[in-house]
């Protein structure tokens, strides 16, 4: 009777100890999910962001009459943004040496 009831102690000591673990576990799941949601959040902003600067470049590129330094007429995308963003610097320069002669 007395090794009946120390297995008996062990399984339920095994048992609050995988009841422990379980909810640890758990707890590390639920942390992760809400990191994961905050970082979907800020990457949807950062997508809004580069959207409307694409915008923005399309229309600076219209308004300083860049159209013949495009090439092939392409749009502007993530990996060719900074090459528009120095023409439109280049232009912008090559107006405002004109405007001071």
């Amino acid at each position: 009777k007395e090794e009946e009831s120390r297995y008996a102690r062990e399984s339920g000591d095994d048992a609050d100890q995988y009841e422990q673990i379980l909810k640890e576990l758990n707890d590390k799941i639920k942390s992760s999910q809400s990191q994961i949601e905050k970082y979907e959040q800020k990457y949807d902003d950062s997508r809004r962001t580069l959207d409307g600067l694409k915008d923005e470049i399309k229309t600076m590129l219209v308004r300083l009459d860049c159209k013949n330094d495009m090439p092939g007429g392409s749009s502007v995308t993530d990996a060719n943004m900074l090459h528009f963003l120095g023409l439109i610097e280049q232009r912008t320069n090559e107006i405002l040496s004109m405007y001071h002669k």
